[in-house]
């Protein structure tokens, strides 16, 4: 794909562009969705330890998917303590927090079920919706 200058954009084109990309073209190695498959793709890749291993040695926790649980039970109580906390009153002005909150948003949404970063093609239809089909308020 040619890289095409902003003020030259074609919004047409674009949208052909994303709509036809293939993610993972020079990639044979396709990275697995959640669970004991990506945990094997990243030693696989030579990363660090992911959170999961690390949890499970740290804790002696023997099973994968107890920690995949108690992490989307952290997760779900941190959105609960984020909401209870955006209501309230502060010092800090209120576009400031609806920015870091639509941060988090992004990041709920890129690795709610799985790896959208570094999976790409999984998130591609979010991508698709928000700039090439927006819903107009």
């Amino acid at each position: 794909m040619e890289i095409k200058i902003l003020q030259n954009l074609n919004w047409n084109d674009l949208t052909e562009d994303i709509m036809k990309m293939d993610i993972n073209k020079e990639n044979n190695d396709e990275p697995p969705s959640m669970g004991s498959n990506a945990d094997t793709f990243e030693q696989k890749r030579e990363h660090v330890a992911s959170g999961v291993e690390c949890y499970m040695k740290q804790y002696g926790v023997s099973v994968e998917e107890e920690v995949y649980t108690l992490f989307q039970n952290e997760i779900a109580d941190a959105w609960k303590d984020i909401n209870q906390e955006f209501l309230k009153l502060t010092a800090v002005s209120m576009p400031l927090l609806e920015r870091v909150l639509n941060l988090a948003h992004a990041m709920d949404v890129i690795y709610k079920e799985d790896d959208g970063y570094t999976n790409a093609h999984l998130i591609k239809d979010y991508v698709a919706s928000l700039i090439i089909n927006p819903l107009v308020i």
